[in-house]
């Protein structure tokens, strides 16, 4: 994202198709270059030591470009070229508060956007594409951004890396996006010859497996940055990994070229590794990052042992917690963490902590390197791909984690068309828990998942419900009972209580119904 992508040896000839409504698009995704890359054993030895150190440098790899829906992504990644990142989250602030969506965007003239951005390299001409590219969304899309490299490549300011970094972040299309870190790391590895970016891409997918491509893509950027740059190395850290990139470019490229091939195959090997979670026994986890998210919330990441391996819990289900109070007694409690099942090396948890509650007391008092005891999966709970057509959910308070997890699952499957509405109850708006995150997947799938916020103290200008849940915002929101309609809900006992009482009168059966 940061800098511009290196130019690609040849110009690829404009193949002209069109979208779902018969729209001609300009261009189409170029062909796939051949892959020139040779797995040898020596390659594969050392690719599955630089998959371990890169894992562990950037277990959870965010995206740098800062956003909160799709639209804004898409513009964020137009105006990351030639310029860095931290320039890009300067601007955008002030751009998105003017235009945080397509329609907005349009209304805006050339000049005040090109005024805002100006700051950044090439203004004029990407003020211009950033018009243009808002009146087409709203024009062949709706002010919706595509789901498509073909709907994406066909707008203007978009080229293919700006495609792949939409598809992969926001639809979560398997994509490698290539920018010059990754671009010139592969080449000093000896993963790809450098020769064009088409190259360098179809090197780097032929040796990892698509469900690494979004992390890795991300992993090699931070690593370029901090470590490997062009023009110098810093040895402080990850010695071996430095030690790879130093000068002498092609004993260099032969030992890394396999260091990531070797990534490669280890992660593959890994959809067969064994999950962590034992259901008939506890087993430690550390404990290695800890996130303020509000004033009484926090998200606890902790590492898996092996950072190929996945945690072995399927959607819907959750894991038992065991830890000692200060009494020395056993405390038990389920959690569900928003990461799903096809996350290496780590589990993530959004947990608020209660002033009397015992189990959020001792995780209040836990620092990084502290180990918890884990057994899973627990739960009735199983979900089948479109085992539904449409389902309703209802959260209270920390109850929105199983429905994420559900949620993010059903979302993330192009196979599956499960329709998706969620009521969340909360006291303040401060008490929102993991809003970006949902906001992001209302974005991303504006046709399959709403959700509209519930609270009992809402501030000034609030446009979303308030008070409780009620059966009017049921009935607004859900599906008719049916044989293709379910409802779970998900909260405090009173409020779970209420709402089981809305859905009987309101003829949903008690097979339609499922309580975490």
């Amino acid at each position: 994202m940061e800098a511009a992508t290196p130019p690609a040896s040849k110009k690829t000839k404009s193949i002209i198709t069109t979208s779902a409504n018969g729209t001609p698009l300009k261009k189409a995704t170029p062909k796939k270059a051949a892959t020139a890359v040779a797995v040898t054993t020596e390659l594969q030895q050392k690719a599955q030591r630089i998959g371990q150190q890169l894992g562990e440098l950037y277990p959870s790899p965010p995206i740098p470009l800062d956003h909160s829906s799709t639209f804004q992504l898409l513009v964020a990644v137009i105006l990351s070229a030639q310029t860095t990142d931290k320039k890009v989250n300067e601007v955008t602030p002030h751009l998105f508060k003017r235009a945080p969506d397509a329609a907005a965007m349009a209304c805006m003239e050339v000049a005040d956007i090109q005024a805002i951005i100006q700051p950044i390299g090439l203004a004029p001409t990407k003020a211009k594409n950033l018009s243009n590219m808002s009146k087409l969304l709203l024009e062949r899309h709706g002010g919706e951004v595509p789901g498509s490299f073909a709907e994406l490549e066909a707008l203007h300011g978009v080229g293919h890396k700006t495609a792949s970094v939409v598809m992969s972040q926001a639809f979560g299309h398997p994509a490698f996006p290539v920018d010059t870190h990754i671009h010139r790391l592969a080449a000093r590895w000896g993963l790809s010859s450098g020769k064009s970016v088409e190259q360098t891409e179809a090197d780097l997918k032929a040796l990892l497996p698509p469900s690494a491509w979004r992390d890795v893509h991300l992993q090699i950027i931070y690593f370029g940055r901090e470590h490997c740059p062009a023009k110098q190395h810093d040895p402080k850290h990850v010695q071996q990994l430095i030690e790879l990139c130093q000068a002498n470019p092609f004993p260099v490229a032969v030992a890394l070229a396999v260091v990531i091939v070797s990534i490669v195959l280890a992660l593959r090997a890994s959809g067969a590794a064994k999950p962590f979670l034992d259901p008939q026994q506890f087993k430690p986890l550390s404990l290695i990052r800890i996130d303020q998210l509000t004033h009484n919330t926090k998200r606890f990441v902790f590492a898996l042992p092996d950072p190929k391996m996945r945690l072995g819990l399927p959607t819907g289900q959750h894991i038992t917690f065991l830890a000692k109070d200060e009494e020395g007694k056993d405390v038990y409690r389920p959690y569900t963490p928003t990461t799903d099942d096809d996350t290496l090396g780590r589990v993530e948890f959004v947990i608020k902590v209660y002033p009397n509650g015992k189990m959020t007391q001792i995780m209040d008092k836990m620092a990084v390197g502290d180990t918890m005891l884990m057994k899973g999966p627990r739960g009735r709970f199983q979900y089948s791909r479109n085992m539904k057509q449409a389902i309703g959910m209802i959260a209270g308070g920390t109850g929105v984690t199983p429905m994420y997890q559900v949620a993010a699952a059903i979302l993330k499957d192009a196979q599956d068309t499960t329709r998706i509405s969620l009521l969340f109850g909360n006291l303040t708006e401060d008490d929102i828990l993991i809003r970006q995150e949902l906001d992001a997947l209302a974005a991303a799938h504006p046709k399959r998942f709403n959700v509209h916020y519930v609270l009992n103290t809402p501030p000034a200008n609030w446009t979303g419900g308030s008070g409780f849940i009620t059966k009017d915002m049921i009935k607004q929101h859900f599906a008719a009972p049916g044989p293709n309609t379910m409802v779970l809900s998900c909260g405090p006992k009173p409020m779970t209580d209420a709402m089981k009482g809305y859905l009987d009168s309101m003829g949903y059966s008690e097979e339609a119904q499922f309580q975490f």
